[in-house]
């Protein structure tokens, strides 16, 4: 079991340091490839810990360059970051206990995990989107390839699928636990039908039906239990959208969780 983040990696830590609190670092890590792909935990900071938190760094802003002081080093701002992003509310200088705010369900990535990476961000302007001028989710390009597979994130239900003009074939996703729906949007060969389906379960293969460029899957996350319907009349102007909507991307990887 992951314990509170509160009581761990309240320390520095560095290339050749040892240890249960290295340990913890590389599980959090390993949570995604793009930073660790070899996933080791062994407990010794070597040079694939150092590579991977330069990577984690480098992704939320921490560093600029691989070459900035702090680099591969889990400092103070390397530390509060990490668990601002594996989703706590972070007190560093106080007795204050911070809490795990995930789901206790297992959460995946809804793309195979080397392409679990974004081609577009959300809110992201765009002119294909007339209404609202921006982007509404995110995407995850395949880079040519035509047979990835897409996976259901976590438990949850299918409350609506088919095959839209727009979306290609689609479904939308409610998972109670965080009260989002999440929207599928260009599968390849077909959407799962309506009913409860278990995390990391394939859903479908990255296609590029519907008004889609090139191979991907695009990604929305509404707040609620939503529909076609109901994006159709939320989705009316930059602000509204703004309310209405989330970032996919960012829920995901925040609710990612050790198992």
């Amino acid at each position: 079991m992951f314990p509170l983040l509160s009581t761990i990696l309240n320390a520095d830590l560095k290339k050749g340091d040892t240890g249960k609190d290295v340990e913890w670092l590389q599980k959090l890590l390993a949570l995604n490839p793009n930073f660790y792909p070899e996933g080791l935990v062994t407990g010794t900071f070597g040079p694939k810990t150092v590579k991977a938190v330069t990577n984690f760094q480098m992704e939320y802003g921490v560093i600029q360059t691989p070459f900035d002081v702090g680099a591969g080093r889990c400092g103070p701002k390397t530390r509060k970051r990490i668990k601002e992003i594996f989703g706590v509310t972070v007190t560093l200088t106080s007795t204050v206990t911070t809490t795990v705010d995930t789901p206790a369900q297992k959460w995946v990535a809804p793309i195979r995990n080397d392409k679990f990476k974004l081609t577009q961000t959300f809110l992201n302007p765009s002119p294909l989107y007339k209404i609202t001028g921006h982007h509404p989710g995110v995407d995850y390009g395949t880079q040519g390839d035509t047979n990835v597979p897409l996976y259901f994130v976590t438990d949850g239900e299918v409350v609506e699928s088919g095959l839209h003009r727009d979306f290609g074939n689609y479904f939308f996703f409610y998972i109670a636990p965080v009260d989002k729906t999440l929207a599928y949007f260009h599968l390849r060969d077909g959407a799962p039908l309506k009913g409860k389906y278990k995390g990391g379960v394939q859903c479908g293969v990255a296609g590029e039906t519907g008004l889609a460029e090139g191979v991907h899957l695009h990604l929305e996350c509404m707040k609620g239990r939503k529909t076609s319907a109901d994006r159709r009349t939320l989705y009316t102007s930059f602000t509204a959208l703004k309310l209405a909507a989330e970032d996919a991307d960012t829920l995901i990887r925040t609710h990612w969780k050790i198992t």
